[in-house]
């Protein structure tokens, strides 16, 4: 996965219709004031606790907290 920590990353990058995407204002698709200010020593951190308030409403949330902290660890090579 490189630097990438979970799997929308690359279908981002993959989609061809991004191509032609256009930045949106759109609140819900704003990532929250959170998610802006987190760097990689805050990610390679995170608690699960931390994970679960960030991520109460997310599609993440799918992934568990143990599966993202998997994928942290890979991408930041630990």
């Amino acid at each position: 996965m490189n630097d990438r920590i979970y799997g929308c990353d690359i279908c981002q990058d993959a989609c061809p219709y991004n191509r032609f995407a256009i930045a949106q204002k759109i609140p819900e698709f704003t990532p929250s004031e959170i998610l802006r200010i987190l760097r990689k020593k805050n990610w390679v951190s995170l608690a699960e606790v931390d994970f679960d308030r960030i991520f109460s409403d997310s599609p993440i949330k799918r992934i568990g907290y143990q599966k993202l902290m998997q994928n942290i660890r890979a991408a930041s090579g630990q």
